[in-house]
């Protein structure tokens, strides 16, 4: 089925009329999660409907006067808002399609839906993969580990199918089409703020130099400072030269000896 889905798109036949069933099933599935038939409208959790509404198709609506114009019963309020959910998102595919061009947006249709079914069909079926791996275990329950595998292996399927749709409608409704002079505005400003950036960074590196040549100076004067021009006051005596007090001993052995003169002091 997902194999024939998939050449089908690639056809490019009826794609604006394909999006429109997604749209529609989509709806359905959204109504049925947050709006189920066993609770009463007052129960019904549509501040999370209206959520998802706009994340998948940007559009902001509020379904609370829905509900109450149908006097709380819950098939027609359950009608209702799928009457006018997909009323409004087919309107914006339409307008989407006149503003693209036929051509663009068949084209936006073709990528959105191929590249959601790749990636969600790679996940099912590392999904798959798990299953198989612990659904023996079912058998310990005193179930049957093969009607299990397909019993839940369909369920990932059908779920499968719901994020692909979903997938491809947030994608082509959030899509923008910017012109040729948008386009050149936002280059313009980008390399405005490059400019200002550099700028910026300039300065502060000059601001840094002064001080980093100061401390190198100063650096450099205390350097030269402590070097000076030692001079002897008296002749240099040789290690084997008779010793200036006048011991008659040798320099080194007498006032040249490591020691001596700490031990005369």
């Amino acid at each position: 089925t997902l194999y024939k889905l998939r050449r089908e798109v690639l056809s490019g036949d009826t794609l604006p009329e394909r999006i429109k069933d997604l749209v529609e099933s989509l709806i359905i599935n959204l109504v049925n999660r947050h709006c189920p038939m066993e609770q009463i409208p007052g129960d019904w959790n549509l501040d999370h409907l209206e959520r998802e509404v706009f994340e998948v198709f940007d559009l902001p609506v509020t379904l609370a006067q829905v509900v109450e114009s149908e006097g709380g019963d819950p098939q027609r309020a359950r009608e209702a808002i799928g009457d006018l959910l997909y009323t409004k998102v087919a309107r914006i595919a339409d307008e989407r399609q006149k503003n693209f061009g036929d051509e663009s947006y068949e084209e936006f249709c073709q990528t959105f839906y191929l590249r959601s079914i790749d990636h969600h069909w790679k996940d099912h079926l590392t999904q798959m993969d798990h299953l198989k791996e612990g659904i023996y275990l079912r058998g310990y329950g005193q179930k049957d580990p093969k009607h299990e595998y397909r019993k839940e292996g369909f369920t990932l399927f059908l779920a499968m199918l719901d994020r692909i749709g979903r997938d491809a409608l947030g994608q082509l409704f959030h899509v923008k089409l910017i012109d040729e002079e948008t386009i050149a505005r936002e280059e313009e400003a980008r390399r405005r703020r490059a400019r200002q950036q550099m700028h910026a960074g300039s300065g502060r590196r000059r601001e840094r130099k002064p001080r980093q040549r100061d401390r190198a100076f100063t650096g450099k004067v205390v350097a030269e400072a402590g070097q000076g021009t030692v001079r002897r006051e008296t002749p240099k005596v040789g290690r084997n030269a008779p010793c200036p007090c006048g011991s008659g001993k040798k320099y080194k052995n007498c006032c040249g000896r490591p020691g001596a003169q700490a031990t005369e002091a």
